[in-house]
């Protein structure tokens, strides 16, 4: 579950708020906030000087995507698992980023035994 930040305009509502002489308990009820994200926002205006939100830095990737893709283009017929154990991932995450990098999985061919078998029985038909 991801949640994003409170935007700007409500924390400078409330820490202006709090700037014309009311509590932090009344902000968080005038606002509809819980009275620990109001002490946060408080807190960090005093020490920092700022009230925006901190910026999230997420997930780093262990592949470099260039670097997969080019592996992909030299290796079409590679399995999605003999990719991952190559760039140290599970076959799905590679699946999920070439997915991401625009790659669309193709069915390779009946083999050609399999389409002469179906003819054959067309014919004898």
């Amino acid at each position: 579950m991801t949640t994003s930040p409170y935007s700007f305009d409500l924390r400078k509502k409330v820490i202006n708020y709090i700037e014309k002489g009311k509590s932090q308990a009344s902000a968080s009820e005038a606002f509809g906030l819980h009275k620990n994200t109001v002490n946060r926002w408080w807190k960090r205006y005093k020490e920092v000087g700022v009230f925006t939100a901190k910026p999230r830095l997420g997930f780093k990737s262990k592949v470099n995507k260039l670097e997969l893709e080019e592996f992909i283009k030299n290796n079409p017929n590679i399995k999605l698992s003999e990719a991952g154990i190559k760039f140290g991932i599970t076959g799905s995450q590679v699946g999920n980023i070439l997915k991401k990098l625009g790659f669309s999985y193709k069915k390779k061919p009946l083999p050609t035994w399999k389409l002469a078998k179906t003819s054959e029985n067309n014919t004898n038909k």
